[in-house]
């Protein structure tokens, strides 16, 4: 017994170690367990806050999507209040219909202009210019075969006879057309002060004047129909009227009822010719408003299309030279300002 005593021990000792060791293997075993838990559980805390992130990323840009969306409606419903605060003198009011559009007092070219305002010809036929002057009332029968084209104009005015017995007619020698009728009517009654209905068989269509007041009265005047009436009214309103103080061209504009239209040369800036097809101004050949009026390397100096150059002054200052020598088409004041040597050489000056 005592021989084995050793042996015992060192199996004894040789058990505790291993049995220590299978509890430390135990204890790692647990350990990594523990760290591959929290691994995994930080790896879906990572994944969560991703998640988050991208929720808020969309978010950020569904509402940046949303502020866009309510940022182009606010810039529409802008563009379009300045549109109609931009039109808001042309909204047409009232049923189109046959309507006086504008008178004229002046002794040398009185007409009536009536504007046919609907979208197809009407007849004259059964319509009558009633004037009155507040004792005696006439009608003048307009033409039974004569209709008016669509947003188209009939004419009346006066023929005279001179002196000497020779038909004259003051209205084509001033506007350069000649109106549509002629009617003594006209030079009866349109001195300013009669009032002017049209009427059919029935019904007053359009009146202008009336005889409870006088401040529609145009004597030396003219008047047209704003270009947003577009209804006949059987009552009265100076309010539909301008009353224009300069009864003379190219402020009276008899043919024509448009807004900004031309009727003749006169209407236009002095670059511009009225078209005889649209009625509005348009630019001369070689003139131009701006640089994107003219071609190639042209551009547009003093309304004139140049290939370069243009006028003889550089901007910000200075001339480009001086020149004895008038352009071949001046139409300028031959001035000379110096002849002073000293000053500007040989060259004389002018302006």
């Amino acid at each position: 017994m005592t021989k084995f005593f050793p042996i015992l021990v060192i199996l004894s000792l040789f058990f505790i170690s291993c049995s220590s060791d299978s509890s430390k293997n135990d204890d790692d075993t647990s350990n990594l367990s523990d760290l591959d838990q929290i691994d995994e559980n930080d790896e879906v805390s990572d994944a969560t806050k991703d998640d988050e992130t991208t929720d808020e990323t969309v978010d950020e840009k569904s509402d940046d999507k949303i502020d866009q969306v309510d940022d182009e409606k606010d810039d529409e419903a802008s563009d379009e209040k300045e549109d109609e605060t931009v039109d808001e003198d042309m909204v047409i009011e009232g049923t189109p219909s046959l309507i006086i559009s504008e008178l004229s007092s002046k002794v040398t070219g009185r007409f009536v202009e009536i504007y046919n305002a609907t979208d197809a010809a009407i007849s004259l036929s059964g319509y009558s210019l009633e004037f009155s002057d507040g004792t005696t009332t006439e009608a003048l029968a307009l033409p039974t075969d004569v209709s008016i084209a669509s947003k188209d104009v009939f004419l009346i005015s006066k023929k005279i006879t001179t002196m000497m017995g020779a038909e004259s007619d003051p209205f084509k020698e001033y506007y350069g057309f000649a109106a549509d009728l002629d009617s003594e009517m006209i030079d009866t009654y349109l001195g300013g002060t009669s009032t002017v209905k049209l009427v059919d068989e029935m019904s007053t269509i359009d009146v202008y004047g009336e005889a409870a007041s006088e401040d529609w009265k145009f004597e030396s005047k003219s008047v047209y129909r704003n270009f947003n009436k577009v209804e006949g009214m059987d009552v009265f309103n100076l309010n539909d009227w301008t009353v224009n103080e300069n009864n003379n061209k190219p402020n009276v504009t008899p043919g024509i009822h448009m807004k900004d239209a031309c009727a003749y040369d006169d209407n236009c800036e002095s670059w511009e010719q009225c078209s005889e097809t649209t009625h509005y101004c348009e630019l001369k050949d070689g003139a131009c408003n701006d640089n994107d009026d003219c071609e190639g390397e042209e551009t547009c100096d003093n309304h004139i299309c140049v290939t370069e150059g243009g006028s003889n002054i550089i901007v910000n200052g200075g001339f480009e030279d001086w020149s004895n020598e008038y352009p071949a088409n001046w139409a300028g004041t031959k001035t000379v300002l110096s002849q002073d040597p000293t000053l500007f050489g040989d060259a004389l000056i002018y302006c």
